[in-house]
């Protein structure tokens, strides 16, 4: 049994003789138990008091008697046993179960002071005892600290060892607890990283506390075995309490170590799954996938499942059963969508069971495919078809992602409107569209058709490859017009109806509706006579005519002006109209005729020159003129023109006769006008014929020459008053009534 010295809370007050007889006492028996120890093999471990050695068999029966180990610690007050739990007495998923109980060595219901590779699998929880136990004679209540050392890697080749200290504390239950008053607890103080041998090893440092005389406390540890997939590990894997200690005092602890031997028996199922895969596709393309799932492990495996999400869950295609070293090898496709990532990633699943450890192991394989997308832009763009000058007109300007990557980058532009357009994000996913709207007011200097372009250019946010797309839209810029022509009859007179055509003639680039002509100078409705092609709208270049007539009256004004209106509506409602006049000059035609004798009196035989003036008293020329007497006949025809305010002088002479006592005649004139209307005047002349007795001769004998004359009589006397009175007469009557004929209308 270990002992450790001074660790006594408080000295001995038994008698100095009575205390060095018991220090004779215990070196002789220390001496005695180290020539009957057989010693401690490498790598093996150092039998406790009271049980046997070995893995599962029979040791040397030992009994109580103490071991060499514990012969050679001889000295303290504290002794420490470390054995292993024995592999079959509890539960290694859970490390629950076995106790140390009086030490007895059995794999089934005891402890074991070795372990063997193949009574253990891969992630099992491996139970160590350690029995603390005070001797009588320890003072108080005392804390012990233990150091433990657990070999993460074998002595040989690696591939397996301890990977956590998990817990330590007291087997409850356990009947080789003794003499406990209840409160002793035991708990690790720190996990840390050390060497056993050379060899990486856990460094566990517990604490167990209220340790007082006579007390023995089974500490319990849990340690989690670990194997590194695939490995091939080789040799033992050791554990072993490397220091302990008592408040200030150094708890001997010898050489106490257990060996886990073949490390290869331990039951590691192992799996390895790869993936390869094709590594790059477009959209609409097929990836290829090739998945194989080895068996890495020391034991067949089972229950084989190999998943891949991406390839529509569990792939059925695979064995459920894989041999040690067997591998199997699939093949398999996905086409591409747009809707996968970029890069294509995805994970296949192996997951199995080792067939004899029922242990589940698993990997994944991840494979990258690059998707090569390919990216696109369509823009479009959309307006009236025609508008007119001063109309607002609104564009729709739509951008599609039409690739199968998002853009970035996007710019859209368009010269009518400023160049680039900002209302337009900058970024597009897949699929999606984005559409603004933007006004522009027609003007005059706008070309006709108004058309204008857009553009959307862009950058594939993977393939970094720009994309460009243009839309135009053209606006027909409606320049509704009409013209009217207006025509008559240039003169006209008083009585006369004047009639008027009018010639409406759409000039403009739409064709016209409900067209309608005013006029108000038409005595009535102006009358269609002609409407095109007859459908009521006024095509483009198409002729429509109307007429009406005036009758001219002397209210009218002089010329008669007159204005026609002729109006029509676009198809965008635009009211379009023109407008024509035109004037009649309404003509009076008039001439005059002034005739004069010279002299106005005179015997027959006497010569009398007649001049005749006529003239244009009117407001229009007169042609054809003529120039008449009654007496002495047609005396002219004047060739040219006789305009307003002019005249022609003419005289023509004669002889008087005795025929009557006055001569009257009567020059008349005639003319006609650019109408064909002839206008006449006429004005008499008078000359008096005087008769004159010739004187008598001297010579009685022969009567008198007596010249001739109109007038017959004897009192010559009478006669001269007669022929006075006669003059007068005629004087006074050619004052009083003037020589101005009316006109006379042939």
């Amino acid at each position: 049994m270990l002992r450790a010295e001074g660790i006594l809370r408080g000295r001995s007050k038994v008698p100095f003789f009575a205390f060095a007889v018991s220090m004779f006492l215990f070196m002789a028996q220390g001496y005695v138990a180290a020539l009957a120890s057989p010693g401690i093999a490498p790598g093996g471990s150092a039998p406790a008091a009271g049980g046997g050695g070995g893995d599962g068999g029979s040791s040397p029966a030992r009994d109580s008697a103490p071991s060499a180990t514990t012969a050679a610690a001889a000295g303290g007050d504290i002794s420490l046993d470390l054995v292993a739990a024995g592999p079959f007495s509890y539960n290694h998923q859970t490390g629950v179960g076995g106790e140390y109980a009086d030490r007895t060595i059995d794999k089934t219901t005891g402890v074991v002071e070795s372990l063997e590779g193949g009574d253990f699998e891969c992630g099992d929880k491996v139970v160590f005892f350690t029995k603390i136990e005070a001797d009588g004679d320890v003072d108080g209540s005392n804390d012990i600290d233990l150091t433990f050392k657990f070999l993460k890697e074998p002595t040989g080749q690696p591939g397996v060892g301890f990977v956590d200290l998990v817990s330590a504390s007291k087997n409850g239950g356990d009947s080789g607890n003794q003499n406990l008053e209840g409160d002793e607890n035991a708990a690790i103080q720190s996990e840390t990283s050390g060497t056993l041998g050379g060899k990486d090893a856990i460094v566990g440092d517990v604490r167990v506390t209220n340790i007082n005389a006579s007390d023995v406390f089974i500490l319990r540890l849990v340690v989690l075995l670990g194997c590194q997939v695939g490995g091939s590990p080789t040799g033992n894997l050791h554990v072993a309490i490397t220091d302990a200690s008592a408040g200030d005092e150094t708890v001997s602890v010898g050489n106490q170590t257990i060996p886990l031997k073949k490390v290869e028996d331990i039951a590691a199922p192992g799996i390895d799954v790869e993936k390869e895969c094709t590594g790059s596709a477009k959209i609409g393309e097929d990836i290829t996938y090739s998945i194989t799932v080895a068996n890495t492990g020391n034991e067949p495996l089972t229950d084989l499942v190999v998943s891949d999400p991406l390839l529509g869950g569990t792939l059925g295609t695979f064995p459920t059963r894989l041999g040690v070293g067997d591998s199997v090898t699939r093949q398999f496709t996905h086409t591409v969508t747009a809707s996968d990532p970029d890069p294509l990633t995805n994970t296949v699943t192996a997951t199995a069971e080792g067939q004899f450890s029922q242990s589940t192991v698993f990997d994944t394989a991840s494979c990258e495919a690059d998707i090569e997308h390919v990216p696109g832009i369509d823009v479009d763009k959309t307006c009236p078809p025609s508008g007119g000058v001063g109309d607002t007109i609104t564009y729709y300007v739509t951008v599609t992602n039409t690739g199968d990557e998002p853009l970035v980058d996007l710019v859209v532009s368009d010269p009518m409107f400023g160049g680039k357009l900002g209302a337009f994000p900058s970024t597009l996913a897949v699929g999606k569209s984005v559409t603004r709207s933007f006004d522009h007011t027609i003007t005059a200097q706008d070309p006709d058709p108004l058309t204008n372009t857009v553009t959307a250019e862009a950058v594939g946010e993977d393939s970094q490859a720009t994309v460009r797309d243009a839309a135009s839209c053209g606006a027909d810029v409606q320049n509704p017009a009409i013209e009217l022509v207006k025509d008559g009859i240039d003169l006209a007179h008083v009585g006369d109806t004047a009639p008027y055509t009018f010639t409406a003639t759409n000039v403009g680039d739409v064709p016209l509706h409900d067209v309608a002509l005013v006029d108000p100078n038409c005595d009535g409705a102006a009358t269609l006579t002609d409407d095109g092609d007859g459908d009521a709208i006024m095509s483009v270049d198409e002729v429509w005519t109307y007429e009406c007539s005036h009758l001219i009256t002397a209210e009218d004004p002089d010329p008669l002006p007159n204005t026609a209106t002729v109006s029509g509506i676009s198809p965008l409602g635009e009211n379009v109209s023109d407008q024509d006049d035109h004037v009649v000059d309404i003509i009076h035609p008039a001439i005059e005729i002034v005739k004069e004798a010279d002299p106005v009196s005179g015997t027959p035989g006497d010569e009398i020159t007649y001049s005749y003036v006529i003239t244009n008293i009117g407001d229009t020329t007169l042609y054809e003129v003529i120039l008449d007497d009654d007496i002495l006949g047609h005396l002219a025809d004047f060739e040219d023109p006789l305009d307003p305010g002019e005249s022609i002088e003419f005289t023509a002479t004669t002889q008087l006769t005795a025929d009557e006592p006055i001569v009257v005649n009567v020059g008349s004139t005639a003319g006609t006008d650019v109408l064909g209307l002839t206008v006449t005047d006429d004005d008499p002349a008078e000359v008096t014929v005087v008769l004159v007795k010739e004187p008598p001769e001297k010579n009685l004998k022969e009567p008198p020459q007596v010249r001739p004359t109109a007038f017959t009589g004897t009192d010559r006397m009478w006669l001269g008053w007669v022929a006075v009175l006669l003059a007068a007469l005629g004087t006074l009557s050619l004052l009083a009534s003037g020589r101005r004929e009316d006109e006379i209308r042939v």
